[in-house]
């Protein structure tokens, strides 16, 4: 059984868009994760994906990845940024040869702090889940 995925869009405290993603990205949930992030790339310059609180992106949510950054490279912005990369999608990364594709950040180092820190303003909010 798929975990529930939820997909948050905040502000860091720099004002930074960041789509906060929790639990598993796979086939079941991997087109609430594309609509989600495409959506922040084509509304953001430049967003932050914290993907510490994702336990499982398999190969679909690889594909969704790649897409973002062909849309990111197709409007003339930067991928996302990759904050709290796990090892086992570092490897998944490094495999398929996204490694390069995206710049990365550790994760905050307190849990709390990767949390949303303020709500998105109006017309910013991306939310998915998996009931």
């Amino acid at each position: 059984m798929t975990e529930q995925l939820m997909c948050t869009l905040t502000l860091d405290p720099d004002h930074r868009p960041v789509l906060l993603l929790r639990g598993e990205v796979d086939l079941a949930t991997a087109d609430q994760f594309r609509d989600a992030a495409l959506g922040a790339v084509r509304r953001h310059y430049r967003v932050v994906f914290d993907v510490a609180g994702v336990m499982l992106l398999d190969a679909s949510g690889l594909r969704v990845l790649h897409a973002v950054a062909r849309e990111a490279r197709r409007l003339g912005r930067p991928a996302p940024v990759l904050r709290g990369v796990r090892p086992l999608l570092a490897r998944s990364l490094k495999i398929t040869g996204l490694h390069d594709a995206f710049e990365r950040e550790p994760a905050w180092p307190e849990p709390g702090l990767r949390g949303p820190v303020r709500s998105a303003r109006a017309g910013m909010a991306a939310a998915c889940a998996i009931p």
